[in-house]
C-alpha cells in the first residue's frame, strides 16, 4: 500500500516497507515501539527518507514540522494502522484459504 502526503508544497510517497524499518533501527538503535512518540516521529522520519530520494530535511527540522504542522503526523499514523488492519486482514484470509485447502485434502 502507497499513499501520497505533501508537505510544504512537496509531495511525498509514503510506503510500508521493511527499508523503513532498516533505517528506524540504523537511526534509533531498536526495533519500533507503537508505545512511544519519539518512535512514531522516528518511524515517519525513516518512511520519508525510505521512500523518497529528495527527502532530505534534518531530523531536528522535521521534528519543528510535526509540532507546527501536527496534521501530517495524524496522517501518517492512520496511515500505518490501515496498512496494520490490512495485513492483519490478510494474514487472517491465507489462514482460512489454508484451513480450507486442508480439509479439502483430507
Amino acid at each position: 500500500m502507497k499513499k501520497e502526503i505533501k508537505i510544504d508544497g512537496v509531495t511525498y510517497v509514503l510506503k510500508n516497507s521493511l527499508r523503513n524499518h532498516f533505517i528506524f533501527e540504523e537511526i534509533t538503535g531498536h526495533i519500533f515501539s507503537v508505545n512511544k512518540t519519539f518512535d512514531w516521529i522516528a518511524l515517519f522520519y525513516s518512511t520519508l527518507l525510505a521512500n523518497n530520494e529528495g527527502f532530505s530535511m534534518e531530523f531536528s527540522d522535521f521534528v519543528s514540522l510535526c509540532d507546527n504542522q501536527p496534521e501530517i503526523f495524524v496522517e501518517f499514523q492512520r496511515f500505518i494502522v490501515d496498512v496494520s488492519k490490512l495485513e492483519a486482514q490478510k494474514a487472517t484470509n491465507d489462514d482460512v484459504k489454508k484451513k480450507t485447502v486442508s480439509k479439502r485434502k483430507k
